[in-house]
């Protein structure tokens, strides 16, 4: 509900925001999307009990104040700062109600690491703060998860946990064959063109 307030009202302001849908949105859209929204939230809430969990409703609670500082600062660079929050957050709320208390670190450090970097490059290039083409390879990627080796090391030991080793090895792979199949790809068309 967040990302299509947020979404509309930056579209709607400024001369770089991205439609993402290709409609106008009414009132009554909003409303009705809302609604349901809302509606499936508290359904899951309720229904595992997550919704008395101090972690589950104040991180929804953080996402609206997250969301509303984006949409009220003006300064591009300024809201750098609220884009990295609501990216950690998207990462990190569809999970945390099954989290233990000792894990929200475990998984917060590999929101930040993993996820939020790129998310963060895409939108400092989606926004022009950014000039440099690498963000959408698959290659860049897998080299700033493989550089990312030792602190996601270092957490692993801290947290007494392999969580962040491993998701380290998942996301090194992932973006491994992301650039394998990216380069397979770009191989094909220079032969086809050649």
């Amino acid at each position: 509900m967040c990302y299509l307030t947020n979404d509309s009202w930056d579209a709607a302001r400024s001369s770089g925001g991205r439609r993402r849908i290709g409609f106008a949105v009414t009132p009554a859209y909003v409303l009705a999307f809302a609604a349901m929204r809302v509606g499936i939230w508290l359904i899951i809430g309720l229904s595992t009990g997550w919704i008395f969990e101090l972690a589950w409703a104040a991180g929804y609670v953080t996402l609206v104040a997250a969301f509303t500082l984006h949409n009220v600062l003006h300064s591009p660079t300024v809201r750098i700062a609220s884009f990295l929050q609501l990216s950690i957050l998207r990462f990190l709320l569809p999970i945390v109600g099954a989290l233990r208390p000792g894990t929200f670190l475990i998984a917060l450090a590999a929101a930040f690491l993993f996820y939020t970097l790129f998310r963060l490059l895409s939108y400092l290039d989606s926004k022009d703060l950014l000039s440099m083409n690498e963000p959408r390879t698959g290659g860049f990627k897998l080299a700033v998860v493989a550089v990312q080796a030792p602190i996601a090391l270092y957490l692993s030991v801290l947290a007494g946990s392999s969580v962040i080793a491993e998701l380290f090895a998942y996301y090194l792979a992932l973006y491994a064959l992301i650039s394998i199949r990216e380069r397979t790809r770009n191989r094909r068309v220079g032969l086809s063109s050649s």
